[in-house]
């Protein structure tokens, strides 16, 4: 297993907890745990992958134990999330995403499902929800909680047809960031 924690953090552990110290210089840390012992270590290399997605499994294995998402956006906009606010119910869903719920219909295509919390409110109303979800890892979520997927992006869906497509969370934001870099 590897895990990656952005600076000035490095992480050691045993099978059952984690321990976050700081780190000089920051550097990006890495910790590799394999059968024999726990190694960690600093580089300035980034890890990429499904990040996200990791994240969504390991928080879907147990939604009782917190994992937390650690976010730093190039517009300098740091914070820290409970991974379970992803799997929140239809009466725990923020006040705006719950009216988007409610008011959307007909075929449905929920871009950036993530673990499938809006789509699921909106297949309890009875209606037809498609999730469309760039993380291999939240698809495999989503799926697994009983979303249909479809893995990929929105400028890669080349079929459906859909009478409402929610963009919800960071969704948009994120969207709008990739299309018009100049608007964001």
């Amino acid at each position: 297993m590897v895990g990656c924690w952005p600076t000035p953090w490095s992480a050691s552990w045993s099978t059952d907890h984690v321990t976050l110290t700081s780190l000089e210089p920051p550097l990006l840390a890495i910790a590799t745990v394999d059968d024999k012992a726990d190694q960690v270590g600093p580089t300035t290399e980034p890890l990429t992958g499904d990040a996200f997605g990791q994240l969504l499994l390991t928080q879907f294995a147990d939604l009782q134990e917190p994992q937390y998402e650690l976010v730093e956006r190039d517009d300098g906009f740091l914070g820290v999330t409970d991974a379970r606010a992803y799997f929140r119910q239809g009466d725990q869903l923020d006040p705006l995403e719950a009216q988007a719920c409610q008011e959307a219909t007909g075929q449905i295509l929920d871009v950036g499902c993530g673990a499938g919390r809006h789509s699921l409110v909106m297949m309890a109303r009875g209606l037809h929800v498609t999730g469309l979800e760039p993380s291999c890892g939240a698809a495999q979520v989503a799926q697994d909680r009983g979303v249909p997927v479809i893995a990929g992006r929105l400028d890669q869906l080349s079929e459906g047809q859909y009478d409402t497509i929610v963009m919800l969370g960071n969704t948009f934001r994120s969207w709008l960031a990739r299309t018009w870099p100049a608007i964001s």
